[in-house]
């Protein structure tokens, strides 16, 4: 049985096995994507009456059609991630698994050997003033073969240390290394 961990995250620990759930953050987002979603079905009817009633043989009104529909399927499937998506953690004295789910349904498995995770490190999140990044929400942030992976999108800075302590008790972490996530929050 999962107990809390700290704020969102719950855990468990049996015979050397971290399983940790993380929820996706509920943000203003959800709302937007919402509101977005109840636009394109009302749009939605007049694409589709307006694709079934050309009478030339143009392929825009189908072109509208596929940008309608990816769309909608982009909103969707993001609202449905703010609604129901979780991330398990499992972490072995061997492997690191990150598994994404919607309402229980798996979508993607990464696995990576313990021995090849480095510079595991909490990054906060960033407001810049300039156009192009903005706001980068908080994540957990590590390297393994030569690829910066993240999880925990939008992660509290007490969920951060948590987690990573509850890691570094299954798995030492080269300790410079995974101590990278306090020179960001105490420089």
């Amino acid at each position: 049985m999962l107990k809390t961990l700290a704020g969102r995250l719950r855990w468990e620990k049996a015979n050397n096995v971290l399983h940790v759930e993380i929820p996706a953050r509920f943000a203003w987002t959800a709302i937007v994507l919402g509101a977005c979603l109840g636009i394109l079905f009302l749009a939605g009817t007049h694409v589709i009456q307006h694709v079934l009633e050309v009478k030339d043989h143009s392929p825009q009104p189908f072109y509208d059609l596929l940008g309608w529909s990816a769309f909608l399927c982009f909103c969707a499937g993001w609202f449905l991630w703010c609604l129901g998506g979780k991330t398990n953690l499992i972490l072995t004295r061997t492997e690191l698994i990150l598994q994404r789910k919607v309402f229980g349904l798996v979508l993607s498995t990464r696995i990576f050997q313990t021995g090849t995770v480095e510079h595991l490190r909490y990054e906060p999140p960033e407001y810049t003033c300039d156009a192009e990044s903005g706001y980068t929400p908080s994540r957990i942030k590590f390297d393994a073969n030569g690829t910066t992976r993240s999880f925990a999108t939008g992660i509290s800075d007490d969920e951060a240390f948590a987690l990573i302590d509850r890691m570094m008790e299954v798995y030492e972490f080269p300790v410079l290394l995974s101590l990278d996530y306090l020179n960001k929050i105490f420089p």
